[in-house]
């Protein structure tokens, strides 16, 4: 019978590999590493560590320098490690499949499990409120919270309405939006010892696996292959954009101006893990995509905008996010008329020359951008006659001031054509 529907779709729809035009900007890899397990969610702590829920694996804890993971703790207490949460440095919450809500102290070099409680169900996704308030995705169980004394887990509300409770996102107000599978999405308010159920924002029987708010307050809902983006008058949701993804939205993230990053999971018509969207209130443009043909499952940005990716079994990955139109490695052809090349030294701390060589009379401008694709420093602006030269950065921006370590690109513009290589700051 699954062969059946399988076949049908196939022959209705077509396997046609998605066709993407010029994009605006591009995901450059900086840093990979895979410990074993499968990598299912991510997050950062303050000071910078890098906590994985790695799915039969446990929690992995990571330092990472710009251009490198170091694998610093691991722990696992046997079931399926699916969502994290930071309280603070040293505070770390696990949605542990089968294996319920567990809390876990962190000293820098190892894990401690402080708290343990399961309600049945399966903890799927876990986020903390500001007041300390634990909310749960619990699969078939619905949704729970829970107060954290530093020793014990005391559960405070539960709320079961249907479907599979399978992640959450917690509004500047407090309502907490739930992807709720079968059932869709709702959206509850917490008063301290019940769920009040608000609204029913979007109905959907088959797969609603992500929701997350952008920065104006609207919801975005992972559909099976599609973004769907929902405004609010009052309690009444209406959808605004419904946009085909050709991938299966596992997990989102936004910036503050609204660039939406999205981790999917493959399906049957394309193989990509990553993609990126701007959002106007209005409108969704594509900006970005990546097709490495490995699944992303969860996603969380660092605030110098680089994106780390749970990659299921390729574990946890860095990339930059470029404004151009790809990011090319030593070994790409470019027209004889000009060259760029890498920096010296590389990585470099504070001083880096960069050379470049021109065959005929032109405008060259070289810049350097940060990871999330912000001009840092304009280096070069104006017309050069034919050579080759060599302009030094000393790692300032355009005020005059230092910048911070980590991957930064630089990029030269030729006429109509254009190079971008990369390079790292190690302070």
């Amino acid at each position: 019978m699954h062969s059946i529907r399988f076949f049908l779709i196939i022959t209705l729809l077509g396997i046609i590999a998605p066709a993407y035009g010029q994009l605006s900007h591009s995901f450059a890899s900086i840093a990979s590493i895979y410990d074993g397990g499968r990598a299912r969610d991510v997050a950062q702590a303050p000071d910078g560590t890098i906590f994985l829920a790695n799915d039969f694996d446990g929690l992995r804890a990571y330092s990472y320098d710009g251009s490198t993971f170091t694998h610093i703790a691991h722990i696992n207490d046997g079931d399926s490690a699916l969502g994290v949460a930071i309280a603070s440095d040293s505070l770390v919450f696990l949605a542990d499949g089968g294996g319920g809500l567990r809390a876990y102290s962190y000293d820098g070099a190892s894990f401690t499990n402080t708290a343990h409680i399961d309600n049945g169900g399966s903890a799927e996704a876990v986020a903390v409120a500001d007041d300390g308030t634990i909310f749960l995705a619990n699969d078939f169980d619905g949704l729970r919270a829970y107060t954290y004394d530093g020793t014990s887990f005391t559960n405070t509300a539960h709320v079961n309405d249907g479907g599979s409770a399978e992640e959450l996102a917690i509004a500047p107000d407090g309502t907490i939006f739930l992807a709720n599978l079968q059932d869709g999405v709702r959206a509850y308010q917490y008063t301290g010892t019940a769920f009040i159920n608000i609204t029913h924002i979007y109905q959907n029987e088959n797969v609603v696996w992500e929701v997350a708010l952008s920065s104006d307050g609207s919801v975005l809902v992972g559909d099976i292959e599609t973004l769907r983006v929902f405004t609010s008058q009052d309690t009444v949701y209406t959808e605004v954009i419904n946009m085909d993804l050709n991938d299966w939205p596992q997990d989102f993230a936004v910036t503050a101006d609204n660039t939406i990053f999205v981790a999917n999971r493959n399906s049957i018509f394309s193989n990509g893990s990553l993609q990126a969207y701007s959002y106007d209130g209005a409108t969704l443009t594509q900006t970005a995509h990546l097709e490495d043909g490995v699944d992303g499952y969860g996603i969380t940005l660092a605030s110098d905008g680089t994106i780390f990716l749970a990659n299921d079994a390729d574990g946890l990955s860095a990339y930059a996010y470029t404004p151009v139109t790809g990011i090319e490695d030593e070994s790409s052809s470019h027209p004889e008329y000009f060259t760029l090349e890498q920096n010296y030294p590389n990585p470099f701390n504070p001083l880096t020359n960069i050379g470049f060589r021109i065959s005929d009379l032109g405008f060259v401008d070289l810049a350097i951008y940060d990871a999330s694709g912000r001009m840092v420093k304009k280096l070069v602006s104006e017309h050069r006659v034919p050579g080759s030269y060599s302009v030094q950065w000393d790692a300032t921006d355009n005020s005059g001031q230092l910048v911070g370590s980590g991957a930064y690109f630089y990029q030269l513009r030729y006429g109509k054509h254009q190079h971008t290589r990369k390079m790292i700051l190690l302070r």
